[in-house]
């Protein structure tokens, strides 16, 4: 995913975005949850619930129950009770030895070296005699050569010496190192890395089973944890492997069940009811949100309060410019501190700036279109100033509250 002005749009999810989202947040450990501790829930480090990464097991308290406060660290089993709105921001990601496609990019593969080079085949096993260079058994394990840098000529073969220069780090390396032009394009089809979703999308449940406590995880966090498994496996059988030959085909295999597993991820998540892709991030209109709408007396007629993590969701590419723009940094350092930095005071008192106005500048408040159903209503649609608030209602004045539908900000 990329986002313009704030919101997604469908791109090809390469490893710099997927590093960009989750930022030092590296998975390690196939593990889940110790059930061997009984007083208090306790994720294992780097594992995928890993408490330093995507907080608290629970939404409503810490890992122990001592600590009912979001954005608190809970002294006694160190773990941070997440808001809704933090608990969505929380992605890892998973490093791996190889680079993978899956389905999504295989064709975007294909059709960038058909693109670019001719392509020579030499097939003598009986793996690979008969198949076409496009197959994806070939395509994870087999070696690519360069015969010809002027045509463009590459040869992929089954006869293999050199385990580095096989499938897709070995047609990487032949870019690198010959059309370094064409790396940029090609890497946007290839991954080394996997996105980890929030913990949020994927929480386990704990429940007790007689006297003894049993977790039931998410089919998400499954498929993580097999990815990881597999992992930990390849690290300690690769570095004792001598044969060329058998170490392209242990990381083809490692390759294929990695794009087969995310395969099957894309597919479980598209066909979900509850479709939490869609729940991570809202596709409506740019600069947009919804939440409960109450009336509210003491409101101007032309005055609607809002709450700041709605606001500040809605505001995103605009405030960020302003960021830029009042402490002199560039786009990816104003991206950073809109990310990381928003609990700060400084951060929240520019964007009250932002939005309620300039002290002695009016004219720079923001307002917003309130869009009511029906739209023959006279009252549809107007435009009010906007006064922040910490709660999770948004006000609006109860003048304007008859007759009673719902609210949408804009």
């Amino acid at each position: 995913m990329a986002e313009t002005q704030g919101n997604p749009r469908i791109q090809l999810l390469t490893d710099e975005a997927i590093s960009n989202y989750s930022e030092n947040n590296v998975l390690t450990d196939y593990r889940d949850i110790n059930l061997r501790i009984l007083t208090r829930i306790e994720p294992y480090p780097k594992g995928i619930y890993d408490q330093d990464i995507f907080g608290s097991v629970f939404y409503d308290r810490c890992n122990c129950g001592n600590i009912r406060t979001p954005g608190v660290r809970c002294p006694r089993c160190g773990s941070t009770v997440l808001d809704e709105v933090s608990s969505f921001r929380r992605f890892a990601r998973i490093e791996l030895p190889i680079l993978y496609t899956t389905k999504f990019k295989i064709d975007k593969v294909i059709e960038f070296i058909k693109n670019n080079f001719n392509v020579q085949v030499q097939f003598e096993s009986d793996k690979f005699i008969g198949l076409g260079w496009t197959d994806m058994k070939c395509l994870d394990v087999c070696q690519w050569e360069l015969k010809d840098k002027e045509n463009y000529t590459l040869l992929i073969t089954d006869q293999i010496t050199d385990y580095t220069k096989c499938s897709y780090e070995g047609l990487l390396k032949i870019l690198q190192v010959n059309y370094p032009e064409m790396v940029k394009e090609y890497r946007a089809y290839v991954n080394q890395y996997i996105l980890v979703i929030p913990m949020a999308l994927r929480a386990p449940t704990i429940k007790m089973e007689g006297n003894n406590r049993v977790l039931e995880n998410h089919y998400t966090s499954v498929i993580y944890q097999n990815i990881l498994y597999c992992l930990d496996y390849y690290n300690s059988i690769f570095p004792t492997m001598k044969d060329e030959i058998g170490k392209s085909f242990i990381r083809g295999s490692f390759r294929r069940l990695v794009s087969s597993s995310l395969d099957t991820l894309s597919k479980l998540l598209a066909s979900s009811k509850q479709n939490l892709a869609r729940n991570m991030q809202s596709n409506r209109m740019n600069n947009s949100g919804r939440c409960t709408v109450v009336p509210d007396p003491t409101l101007k007629a032309d005055e609607v309060e809002v709450p700041i993590h709605l606001m500040y969701e809605a505001c995103r590419s605009e405030f960020i410019q302003y960021i830029q723009d009042k402490k002199g940094v560039g786009p990816k350092e104003a991206e950073r501190i809109y990310k990381m930095d928003s609990d700060l005071d400084e951060v929240q008192q520019l964007f009250k700036e932002y939005v309620e106005g300039e002290e002695g500048k009016p004219d720079t408040a923001k307002y917003v279109i309130i869009n009511r159903a029906p739209s023959l209503y006279e009252f549809a649609m107007f435009s009010c100033k906007v006064k922040l608030t910490y709660d999770y209602t948004m006000k609006i004045p109860q003048v304007l509250c008859k007759p009673k539908y719902s609210w949408a900000l804009r």
